[in-house]
């Protein structure tokens, strides 16, 4: 058995033994980040070092002493931990025994619950023995190979005497402040201007430091060499060739070979090197300079173009694109495992932190999200039964997941300036696919409708909306803001409906929008007593919605008739005016008052719709209307609204391109309503399109017939989005009810939080900007993640918003961070952006104030 922790002292400086090496450094650091650790002994190595951990905020669990009631032991300290609102308990679980390593073990090992909620050791494996071992005493691998070899792992104190008998380097510990190899190097490669000002003014370090490179990674330079720079240039480029020559599974190009390069076990020690430059953030950007002038300079793209497999590192840069174009390939052939094991080996490359290569790896992912969620719909769509309803129902649940995975991509497109030869071939891809799943769906829902007819049983008609929900909560006394929103397609309400109900109750419904999916007859739908009232009349030879007898084509008369029916206890205001008048105190009590005697507040927003059908990019704008509706919302509650309903017209379709194929024949016919999705009046039938009487779809119109494409098509050109059609992405859509009073943090007074915004280089010159953004403190296992805007700005007006990222709300482009983490975010800065200062804020959502600052320069490259 190892004894308890000991401190050695080494030239009159305290030096860390082996065991609080593994205290300090593994089991302390695990504690730190989870709260819990679970430690597997079978050994009983490290005993005396997990009960050395035991103090007032750590509780150490020994289930080798008490194996039978130590699990109790283990979840009555979990419930405390769970109870601490400081966050700083925490539980070691010492377990004397292998860990489970198959689902089974798992499954009934006691303290399989704990690992989840926390971690384990060993988790990987630099958590064996003896690699823990290299990493106390980087410099001495030889030695420990050898004691390895003899027989029985050296215990805990054979280590702590290699240490003691390392070889005495005082002029580099004078300089670099530690003895230990790897930061050495570290600080070597990339000094600071004081280690560099030291390394200068003498030469008397070199001859321990050419010593300490010869034995611990082989690494020679001419004894006539002094100058740091010389030593340093030569040394980057045996590190990082050695890599590169090391993971390269062929022999080297004849013109590479006669290179110097580590061998043997100076090969691992210079890969963990390497590892730690592109890790650390002092480092990062000097790895990325000297790799890249090693790679011009040896002209390493150019030497390795005949060669198929560069291995599995991406040292340069060249190796990076050389991966996306394997990922990319893989995709076009049907083979998504493979890419998706490059994408997971490559995704957080160093090469894929900056600029647009980050936003390419993000393209791949989201390509080969969207093809499996369209492999696995195209099996479940086969056990759907045969009801219109139970259709829509697993359209809500599963299928509309494909939609939104599918608009994520198409915003990740969109924010290429010219998109590669690859990116295309892979967004022609997911099109492709995307097409057949769309039409599959399209022939399942056109047969039902064919059958039930629209809406389906079960499904609430958007026509009976306003009487069933809106009136229905005024007449018990409810206060209710009404949402008129244009183009709110179901997916897009589902993930507004999941952001509002972190901080209230919510309901959302299926509902069928009112046929044709088009903004005035949708709109007109959404007007009290519609069921009955609504009817679809030619007026100047042009299909208009009446209610009754009021043509309500106009936003304008469509308000006057909620106006006429509730009079002085409405009003109205389009949702820019509504933010606007609720920005400032002054402003928002005035507000207040002007709506004391309004029960009903009815807020239109079009900003969506008009977006898409004038061709403009729908990533910002939609991201700016689902924040607008949310902030909507907010403010209605600060009005004493009880609760608002957000309701919508129709849904839509946005496909980047439409191929040849998409543009189907129109019939022939008299059409009083000639839309590129749909048509109504009198005409042929056509093989390519559905043709449906009226009556059998709910048409409130004495014209005879209303025709659609049956596939993803259109009868004329224009722009990628459109929603005029007859599918289950145009017309099937939601009621979402918010119950204001419900706030579950209203009670709540929280202090803004201090973020930290951080860049290496405070010069721009690329559209994608890349910055670190951190929360200090320590993660809990209890904080949830708060969204924060994230914003670049010039002369007041914004110039940048987040890029596509994991850590972006896609729907709202809000950045989601929780305490204790840090994320690396990109935002991508539009045409307006110019030369010259640029400010990167990051901002509370409710009250817009900074958390977070970082002022840059953007110097354009022409």
């Amino acid at each position: 058995m190892e004894t308890s922790p000991r401190t050695i002292k080494t030239e009159q400086r305290l030096v860390m033994t082996f065991a609080e090496h593994i205290r300090d450094s593994v089991f302390h650091a695990r504690l730190k980040d989870k709260r819990i650790l679970v430690v597997f002994d079978p050994a009983r190595r490290y005993h005396e070092i997990c009960l050395s951990l035991a103090n007032e905020h750590c509780t150490v669990v020994d289930a080798g002493n008490r194996p039978l009631s130590s699990r109790l032991d283990a979840m009555k300290v979990w419930q405390s931990l769970c109870e601490d609102t400081s966050h700083q308990s925490q539980l070691l679980i010492y377990v004397p025994e292998e860990a489970p390593v198959d689902n089974a073990a798992k499954r009934v090992h006691p303290f399989t619950a704990f690992i989840q909620c926390g971690t384990l050791f060993p988790r990987n494996p630099r958590d064996d023995y003896q690699q823990l071992c290299y990493s106390y005493c980087k410099d001495r691998r030889k030695e420990i190979d050898q004691l390895f070899a003899a027989g029985e792992p050296p215990i805990l104190s054979h280590i702590d005497s290699l240490q003691d008998g390392a070889n005495a380097i005082p002029r580099l510990k004078g300089i670099f402040g530690t003895g230990e190899f790897t930061k050495i190097l570290s600080r070597f490669l990339a000094p600071s201007s004081e280690i560099e000002q030291n390394l200068t003014e003498s030469s008397d370090w070199v001859t321990e430091f050419r010593s300490l490179t010869q034995r611990t990674i082989e690494f020679q330079f001419d004894s006539r060499a002094t100058k740091p720079p010389t030593i340093r240039e030569k040394l980057w480029q045996y590190l990082l060739f050695s890599e590169f020559a090391h993971d390269l599974p062929s022999d080297l190009p004849e013109g590479l070979s006669h290179l110097p390069k580590a061998s043997g076990s100076a090969t691992s020690l210079v890969i963990e090197l390497c590892d730690e430059l592109r890790k650390n953030d002092d480092t990062k950007e000097s790895y990325r300079d000297e790799a890249n002038r090693i790679q011009e300079e040896l002209k390493l793209e150019e030497e390795c173009a005949s060669l198929n497999d560069l291995g599995e590192r991406d040292t340069f840069a060249f190796e990076e694109a050389r991966f996306l174009n394997k990922a990319v390939t893989a995709i076009n052939a049907g083979s998504y495992n493979i890419a998706s094991e490059i994408l997971e080996t490559h995704r957080h490359s160093l090469w894929t932190e900056e600029g647009e290569r980050r936003l390419l790896w993000k393209i791949v992912e989201l390509s080969l999200r969207t093809f499996h969620e369209i492999e696995a719909t195209q099996e479940k769509l086969k056990q759907v039964p045969g009801k219109g309803s139970d259709l829509c129902q697993f359209y809500q649940n599963e299928f509309s997941r494909v939609d939104r995975y599918h608009r994520e991509f198409e915003q990740a497109i969109d924010e290429i300036d010219q998109a590669s030869a690859e990116v295309e071939k892979v967004a022609d891809k997911v099109h492709s696919q995307y097409r057949v799943f769309f039409n599959q769906l399209q022939d399942r829902l056109l047969t039902e409708i064919t059958s039930e007819g629209w809406p389906f049983e079960k499904v609430a008609a958007n026509a009976t909306l306003f009487d069933r929900l809106v009136r229905n909560y005024l007449n018990e006394g409810k206060r209710v803001a009404y949402l008129m929103v244009d183009a709110l397609r179901l997916e897009l309400a589902q993930q507004l409906e999941y952001n509002l109900s972190q901080s209230y109750e919510t309901k959302l419904e299926l509902s069928a929008a009112q046929l044709p999916c088009v903004t005035r007859f949708g709109m007109a739908a959404l007007l009290p007593e519609a069921d009955t009232k609504l009817q679809f009349r030619s007026a100047n030879g042009k299909l208009e919605p009446f209610h009754g007898d009021t043509q309500v084509t106009t936003r304008s008369a469509r308000l006057d008739v909620i106006h006429k029916a509730f009079g002085e206890r409405f009003r109205e205001m389009r949702m820019d005016d509504f933010l606007k008048n609720n920005s400032k105190e002054t402003k928002r009590k005035a507000l207040k008052k002007e709506c004391e005697k309004a029960d009903l507040l009815v807020i239109t927003s079009t900003e969506l719709d008009e977006a898409g059908e004038s061709s403009l990019s729908l990533r910002n704008h939609l991201r700016n209307v689902l924040r607008q509706i949310h902030q909507s919302i907010e403010a209605a509650a600060q009005l004493d609204y009880d609760i608002a309903i957000v309701a919508t017209d129709h849904g839509f379709i946005w496909l980047d391109e439409l191929d040849a194929g998409s543009t189907i024949s129109k019939p022939s016919g008299k059409w009083l309503l000639d839309k590129r999705r749909c048509l109504i009046g009198s005409g042929d039938e056509a093989p390519d399109s559905i043709r449906l009487v009226p009556q059998a779809i709910s048409l409130p119109t004495e014209e005879p017939y209303f025709i659609a494409p049956r596939k993803l098509a259109v009868y004329r050109k224009g722009s990628e989005y459109f929603h005029e059609g007859l599918s289950l992405q145009e017309s099937l859509v939601s009621s979402l009810e918010v119950h204001l009073g419900s706030n579950k943090s209203q009670h709540q007074t929280k202090k803004l939080p201090e973020l930290d915004l951080t860049r290496k280089r405070n010069k721009v010159s690329g559209r994608i900007v890349a910055v670190n953004l951190s929360w200090p403190g320590s993660a809990s296992l209890l904080d949830e993640s708060t969204q924060f805007l994230l914003v670049a700005l010039q002369d007041g007006e914004v110039v940048g918003t987040p890029s596509s990222n994991e850590a972006v709300d896609s729907s709202t482009g809000l950045v989601r961070i929780a305490p204790g983490n840090a994320i690396k975010v990109s935002l991508r800065l539009t045409d307006e952006a110019k030369e010259g200062p640029i400010k990167i804020r990051v901002r509370d959502v409710k009250t817009e104030r900074d958390v977070a600052k970082l002022d840059l320069v953007y110097e354009p490259t022409i």
